[in-house]
């Protein structure tokens, strides 16, 4: 299912005032038919004139002297001038503002509160009471803005259906010719999408108010049928006949009318090309296993299925393979695996349908590491695979530049990369208040792409990085994990003081305090190890996170040693109601290690119908079994996973509370 999304949280919120006034620096400034709240005699400020502008307005009367302290606020603002605004605001005789100055007015100190990283507070000041007495339709454009913020912030707290709302109030202020009208609906549709499908049809079976209760039957409708595009517009259509004057019908959400115009559009027969013999063979083979269970699924509800063909893809020549599948009649290709081969493609002038590639194909040269794929001490193989740790090193032509760009235009490309993981957890981590951490991976380029990719993230975020570890050999574990939270450092100052003394002093190690949280990349068994000693060096209160490779699926008693982590995860892993991961489950290898390449290999059946959609539609999101799923303007797949925590040796998902902070 795919609702049109804008969510990049923490600081990149979208909102309709916002997109519809482009260059605009505030969500409180003029847009549209705003009032002019300037006098006539009033100038344009600027630095240099905004003192005198001020002093001026000390001799004006108490209104015009008001508006003129809500301007110069305004423009602080805008200037970043935090302090200053903050005092200026403070000066304003609130009693003395009339309805729409004080509209204007708690507008801008929400958004001063946001600034200040104070959400709560911006909260209280947005749903004053006051600003829903005696509503003065003079201003409606100000009424616009307030709804809109009120909307996106409840949004960023997670409190969905009081977003959803204030969209529906909004959307009663908005004409359906206005373009804001229709990017309302598909914001409000963004919302909807972030509640379960069970949730969303009590919703609308409980909801007496008509409008809400149309929209959330609508949502329940096209998330009960995310893996069934067909089941899903049959349902959309008739929708549409039993609710003919709701308002979703006159501006039906983006990507649901991107998917009607593409109901004609779909191919007759797919390409699978997978590594199905050489030393990827079980790697394609998992894949492959989650592609036929998809497609075997899908032949159960329609028979309008497309023509599914496998080809291995184990071959020195990519592009004559990729020739050949076409020359036999595909009209979409799924794959290669290979990163070597998709850099091939990439390149390639004659490829004529699109494809669908099922890794990324590095911008840099992709380097050689024959062993690193069993790196690890107890030699286990990483469940997150990257071909190009086997493959001889390959460098793109730069003076092929202009062609590659003309040539990727139909290359998707979909993989399980650490980075998005690393990424998503670093919000994941700042969100639940932590801002000083630890970063301990393995000694590996994955460990350093997720080490990078984190630290980025969360530099950007104004985190702070303490130190960062990695590991290689198990016997090293507990000195790594000792000197990573300082307890050899205390160990050292008690030595110290007893060779001062000269005598025996009772004494017990000490961590560091500074340390609020620590990002952990390793697989299962490493996991098992690495934890219990943090607890054994004092630091068991420390809050872990990891990445989706530390659980595999499976629960058991060796699970009670990861207590209380927090990890990234796909869907896949967490609910145990998927169709194709039971029926993997009862008729294939249903290996543990490779869990994540069945839900690829699942994803890649269900998305390619929607392939123009994501892209047609920037923001939009298909839920899938390995996470929520958008393409970017790289053509490039980008994931947002689930989190888990393991409590009592059992992995549990950790819900969104939709209804929280009301």
């Amino acid at each position: 299912m795919m609702f049109f999304s804008s969510r990049i949280k923490l600081n990149q919120s979208k909102s309709l005032i916002a997109a519809t006034c482009v260059g605009a620096a505030l969500l409180l400034g003029s847009c549209g038919s705003t009032p002019t709240q300037q006098n006539a005699s009033d100038f344009e400020l600027s630095s240099n004139n905004i003192d005198s502008y001020l002093e001026e307005a000390s001799t004006l009367p108490i209104t015009e002297r008001i508006i003129r302290q809500l301007n110069a606020a305004e423009f602080l603002f805008k200037q970043g001038q935090i302090d200053r605004c903050h005092t200026l605001l403070d000066s304003i005789e609130q009693s003395k503002t009339n309805e729409n100055q004080y509209l204007r007015l708690t507008l801008l100190k929400s958004a001063v509160a946001l600034k200040d990283g104070e959400p709560y507070l911006a909260q209280r000041y947005l749903f004053d009471a006051k600003l829903d007495q005696n509503v003065d339709t003079q201003y409606s454009e100000l009424r616009i803005k307030l709804l809109d913020q009120r909307a996106t912030l409840m949004f960023d707290q997670d409190n969905y259906i009081r977003a959803f709302e204030q969209r529906i109030a909004l959307g009663l202020l908005l004409k359906t010719d206005d373009e804001r009208a229709q990017l309302n609906h598909d914001l409000l549709w963004e919302y909807l999408a972030e509640l379960d499908e069970s949730e969303l049809t009590r919703l609308s079976q409980e909801e007496t108010n008509q409008v809400k209760a149309g929209w959330y039957s609508l949502a329940a409708l096209s998330k009960r049928n995310a893996a069934n595009y067909r089941q899903q517009i049959q349902e959309i259509q008739q929708w549409q006949m039993n609710w003919p004057t709701h308002p979703a019908n006159q501006l039906l959400p983006a990507d649901l009318i991107v998917i009607l115009q593409l109901a004609d559009q779909q191919v007759q027969q797919i390409a699978v090309l997978l590594p199905l013999s050489g030393k990827l063979e079980s790697l394609g083979k998992a894949i492959q296993e989650g592609l036929l269970a998809a497609y075997y699924n899908d032949l159960q509800t329609s028979p309008l299925t497309p023509e599914l063909r496998f080809f291995d893809s184990n071959t020195d020549d990519i592009t004559a393979l990729y020739d050949k599948a076409v020359a036999e009649g595909a009209e979409l290709i799924i794959g290669p695996l290979s990163k070597k081969q998709i850099l091939s493609l990439s390149n390639y002038p004659e490829r004529k349908v699109t494809t669908l590639a099922l890794n990324t194909a590095s911008k840099e040269p992709l380097k050689t590491n024959v062993n690193e794929q069993r790196e690890n001490s107890l030699g286990e193989r990483p469940t997150e695979f990257n071909p190009a740790q086997s493959e001889t090193t390959v460098t793109s032509d730069p003076a092929s530049t202009e062609q590659e760009a003309a040539s990727t235009a139909r290359l998707y490309q979909f993989s399980l990369a650490i980075e998005d993981e690393a990424e998503q957890i670093a919000k994941r981590v700042w969100r639940d208040g932590h801002r000083q951490g630890l970063i301990i991976t393995p000694n590996n380029s994955w460990g350093k792409r997720g080490a990078d990719t984190f630290s980025s993230q969360w530099q950007a975020l104004d985190g702070n990085i303490l130190g960062q570890e990695t590991y290689k050999e198990q016997r090293a574990y507990s000195k790594l994990i000792e000197s990573a939270v300082a307890v050899d450092q205390s160990k050292a100052r008690h030595q110290q003081m007893q060779r001062l003394l000269k005598q025996k002093l009772e004494f017990e190690p000490r961590k560091r305090k500074d340390i609020d949280f620590i990002f952990l990349l390793a697989r299962p068994t490493q996991a098992r190890q690495l934890l219990p000693l943090l607890s054994y060096h004092y630091a068991g209160d420390i809050p872990v996170y990891a990445s989706s490779q530390v659980y595999e699926g499976k629960s058991s008693k060796k699970l009670s040693d990861l207590n209380g982590l927090r990890f990234s995860s796909m869907p896949w892993l967490l609910d145990n109601t998927i169709k194709e991961q039971q029926d993997i489950a009862q008729n294939g290898a249903n290996l543990a290690a490779l869990q994540q390449l069945y839900a690829l290999g699942v994803d890649a059946y269900h998305i390619y119908p929607r392939l123009e959609q994501l892209k047609n539609i920037p923001q939009a999101q298909f839920y899938g079994s390995t996470g929520k799923l958008s393409i970017n303007s790289d053509l490039r797949i980008i994931r947002q996973q689930n989190f888990g925590e393991i409590k009592n040796g059992r992995a549990i998902e950790l819900k969104t509370e939709t209804n929280a902070h009301q």
